[in-house]
This record gives structure tokens, sequence and C-alpha cells, in this order.
């Protein structure tokens, strides 16, 4: 946490202690437009069982406190596959941005953002049956 002063602390509390996740991709952004910066955190591997699709995490930012909202947004989203890039861009023009993810032996994903959930829209995109092994988005 910045105190303001050009110092920071470590707040182990920030996030739920049961977080347990190998990641390659963090995504920030302002989802639900509240002034707070919130985080997804793309699962990459579940070392226990690969190549099973590990969990991966929506945070919303509750003044410094990251509550994980994933289930509530879209349950899909939890398991959307091995993700090796996101990105939080606006798709349709909505003035708010939504999420694009992509991974390993999956295909592009959308997840359109409502401000109170992520609601996968990819089936309804010129982008369909293009699952492969994709690395990044820009």
């Amino acid at each position: 946490m910045n105190d303001g002063k050009r110092r920071f602390k470590k707040n182990i509390n920030a996030f739920p202690q049961n977080i347990n996740v190998f990641s390659s991709k963090m995504a920030l952004n302002d989802f639900n437009k509240d002034g707070g910066l919130d985080v997804f955190i793309g699962g990459r591997i579940d070392n226990e069982n690969f190549p099973k699709f590990p969990k991966s995490y929506l945070f919303e930012n509750q003044r410094g406190i990251f509550k994980d909202v994933t289930t509530s947004f879209d349950h899909k989203l939890q398991n959307a596959g091995m993700i090796t890039d996101a990105l939080w861009l606006d798709i349709h023009n909505g003035k708010i941005e939504d999420l694009v993810v992509v991974g390993e032996w999956i295909q592009i994903s959308f997840f359109k953002n409502t401000k109170k959930k992520l609601v996968e829209i990819t089936d309804k995109t010129t982008v369909q049956n293009n699952t492969g092994m994709w690395y990044s988005l820009a």
C-alpha cells in the first residue's frame, strides 16, 4: 500500500489467502467504473492436473481489498483455459472495456462487460472456430 509519501507497505490482506494459481498474465482495469483498478489473473497451469484448465480469477477492488467476483461475473471465466494473455478493450463501442483472453488449446474468447457481469460473446463475433496455441494479443 502506498502511504502517499513514496513508501510502500505490504498488505497481506489485500487478496484472499486461499488463492493458489500459476499465472503468466494479469490484466488491470476498472471494469465496474468505481474509480479503483480491478484485477484479472489468468490461470496458466494446474501443476497437479496438467493439462486440466486451471482457475482464473477476477478481483474487484473494494478500497484496497480485492474480492473474488469471478463466478458472479461469469462462471465460464473461471475455467477459461491455460491463459497466456488478456486485454481489456472496448470491443463493442460501449464506452466500457471488455475482456479478451487467449491461451493454449483454446479459442480467442470475448467477454462483454456490463459493469455487473462479464458475458461470453465469442459465438456472436466473427472470430470463431480458432482454437490454437495463442500466446499474445496486441
